[in-house]
Formats: C-alpha cells, structure tokens, sequence
C-alpha cells in the first residue's frame, strides 16, 4: 500500500523503499548485546492492470528473498553498487518504512529507564519521507519523518490519507487493479473537478 501510494504521485512503476531489520538470526550470537540491525531494500513495480492480489504475491516474494538475505550488511550492497556515490543522499532509496512489532511497554529492563521519543523533535530527517508504523491493540497507528524544507504538513496529512484510503479499498477488494485505487476523497475531487475549473 505505501509503496503504491508513492508509485502514483510521480506516476512511475518502480518504486524502491528501505526498510529496517533488526536481531541477530545466528543462534552463536542470540545472547550478546548490541544494535542487530541491517537494512533491506525493496523494490516494488507496478506495472498497468495489476490486481492486488497479484501485486501482495510479488511482495510476498520479494520479502522472502530479502529476509533470506538478512544477512548481508546494507554497506557491503552499497559498495557494490555505488563505487563513486553522491554523498548528499541517501544511496539506493530514499524513502523508509519501518514496522515495529514489539510494543515498546512491553520492553522492561532492571536499572534502565526508557522513554519515547517524540518523532517530532528530529531536527533533520535522514530521508525524504519516512513511516514507522507499530501496532496499537487491535489497531496500526503510523508515525511519519519527513524534511520541511521538501514537504508541507498539509502535503503529509494528504499522502497520509492516501495510504488509509489505498489499505482500506485493498481490503475491500484484492481482484480490482492495483492503480486503479481511488485516492481522492469526495470532497478534493469536487474542488479539483468543479471548483477549480470554474
């Protein structure tokens, strides 16, 4: 669904995006203490008359070969690919997603105190547009880290309910096709189709 939200504003069909993985998956390294992360990258296409059920079945796959390949460190791919990189950005991707999936409540430690974090206190975003979605009860809450310089806050709450309108027509319907997703809302498509025209 993210993917297919940014897929359609610069109206392209191959999207990348980053996403973090953490904890050591070597049994020999389970007990020792550190940060255990790697990044992934994942490329989604989107290529015309694509259903969603088809497009979750090349996720799903792509998934796969990425978590089996957890193991190799973001830097090693970097240097592979870029020899002579422009340091300005981020190589690679520049959007991130993150899923947390250990509530941070349910984190204790003797003598450690921890806290949250407020995502808005970052003075500078390490991306273009980052989601850190976690669960809350039965519900997904997301977070989102964007540069001011590149985006306006009303530009974030739109793309934000983009991506809650793009899951909820997902789950509606898988069969229908992909970017085909109605992502204005009936009162931005009267303004742009009536009121703008005017």
């Amino acid at each position: 669904a993210f993917q297919g939200v940014l897929a359609r504003w610069p109206d392209r069909d191959d999207i990348v995006v980053g996403s973090t993985i953490s904890g050591p998956r070597d049994h020999h390294t389970v007990g020792l203490v550190g940060f255990f992360a790697n990044t992934l990258v994942f490329r989604g296409r989107f290529p015309a008359g694509q259903s969603i059920r088809e497009l979750l079945r090349m996720t799903k796959a792509n998934a796969v070969g990425n978590y089996a390949n957890q193991d190799v460190p973001f830097e090693k791919l970097v240097e592979a690919l870029y020899a002579n990189r422009d340091l300005s950005r981020t190589p690679i991707f520049q959007v991130m997603f993150s899923m947390l999936n250990i509530p941070v409540d349910s984190i204790s430690m003797d003598d450690i105190e921890i806290e949250s974090m407020d995502p808005h206190a970052v003075p500078d975003s390490k991306f273009d547009l980052s989601l850190t979605m976690s669960e809350a009860g039965s519900a997904l809450q997301g977070t989102f880290e964007y540069p001011v310089d590149l985006f306006l806050p009303s530009t974030i709450a739109r793309f934000s309910d983009y991506f809650v309108r793009t899951l909820s027509a997902m789950v509606a319907d898988a069969d229908q096709e992909a970017l085909a997703i109605d992502l204005l809302p009936a009162q931005e498509r009267s303004l742009l189709l009536e009121g703008w025209n005017r």
